[in-house]
């Protein structure tokens, strides 16, 4: 599995003796105040507890996933994020014991993981898939010998363009391909499709090497 997709929440137990709140907690165990975020950090009385590891990353940024987990709200995904970064960020638990500085420090660590996944089709899409079952495996190949034959071909076009208009034109295709591949992913998702789901999920990571390679960037 990709190291990106492995959540720090075990480790961050193991370092502290402090009980976890669940997400779905939303009351300070200590305060009775009202927890602004899913977050187990409370800046009315400055209570700090690990994360429960059970807690998804849309769990976390407040995304709701029982009817289809892909389906994500953009808007709402930076605001929950903001939201959340405004009580755990360090700079805000600067001068508390240091446990709960080392706390908030995790916990804004693995909100910037959460929300980078989730904004992104193709990680978001690795994420749900990890988490059923279904992980990415640097091994991962198709057994799809005519959508590989149009990889090639691109790649190919990319290399032999004779102007910025035709390099365009590729690019502009290709981004097509992978708006439909995405709302495929979406739909194979919703559906728990898993497998199905896996295989357009790395179609798309063919496609965006395309893109990268179009824009002439790095691609990861």
């Amino acid at each position: 599995m990709l190291s990106w997709l492995r959540t720090p929440l075990a480790s961050i137990a193991r370092a502290t003796p402090r009980r976890f709140l669940s997400a779905s907690a939303r009351t300070c165990p200590k305060c009775g105040a009202p927890l602004p975020t899913a977050l187990p950090a409370c800046p009315a009385c400055r209570f700090i507890a690990p994360v429960a590891p059970d807690t998804s990353w849309h769990q976390l940024l407040d995304q709701p996933d029982a009817r289809n987990p892909f389906a994500v709200d953009r808007k709402a995904l930076r605001a929950a994020f903001l939201r959340a970064q405004q009580v755990c960020h360090p700079d805000v638990w600067a001068g508390q014991p240091r446990d709960s500085q080392d706390l908030a420090s995790a916990h804004s660590a693995l909100l910037n993981t959460a929300f980078k996944a989730l904004s992104d089709p193709r990680q978001r899409a690795e994420y749900i898939l990890a988490q059923n079952g279904r992980g990415a495996e640097e091994r991962d190949s198709l057994d799809d010998p005519e959508f590989v034959m149009s990889v090639m071909d691109s790649r190919e076009q990319l290399e032999e363009c004779e102007s910025e208009e035709e390099r365009a034109e590729i690019a502009e295709a290709n981004r097509d391909e992978m708006h439909a591949t995405v709302a495929r992913i979406k739909e194979l998702i919703g559906q728990r499709d898993w497998d199905a789901a896996k295989t357009e999920t790395i179609k798309l990571k063919y496609l965006e090497g395309i893109d990268a390679a179009a824009r002439g960037v790095e691609h990861h």
